[in-house]
């Protein structure tokens, strides 16, 4: 499942890397405003006349971008977090330990606390 999930999110992310004009919205070409989606743009276009389908394309790109970086440097800061504990002296593994214990217990306390 996991694969089937990470498969169709890079077929995504491809298909918005290849499909998508670069550039802002406002670059995008002006056609008839306010056309319905079975025309020629298969989402319709704005009350400007610009292809939704490209608009969305542009806005799957960047967050597709800043999800795959966040979640590489997640990993990043994992891996070397889980190295230091795994390698390094057990006074040390237990400071760590202690300190992901409570990074973990925030979003609790914080509703806790506020409710």
């Amino acid at each position: 499942m996991r694969t089937i999930t990470a498969g169709l999110l890079a077929s995504l992310y491809l298909a918005c890397l290849l499909f998508a004009p670069a550039g802002a919205l406002s670059h995008l070409p002006l056609g008839t405003p306010l056309m319905p989606p079975p025309g020629l743009h298969h989402f319709g276009t704005d009350d400007l006349g610009r292809d939704l389908l490209a608009a969305v394309l542009q806005g799957g790109r960047t967050s597709l971008t800043v999800a795959a970086t966040a979640t590489s440097i997640a990993l990043g800061v994992g891996l070397i977090v889980g190295l230091v504990a795994a390698l390094a002296p057990p006074l040390l593994d237990k400071v760590v330990r202690r300190a992901t214990e409570i990074v973990a217990s925030l979003p609790t306390l914080l509703l806790a606390i506020l409710s």
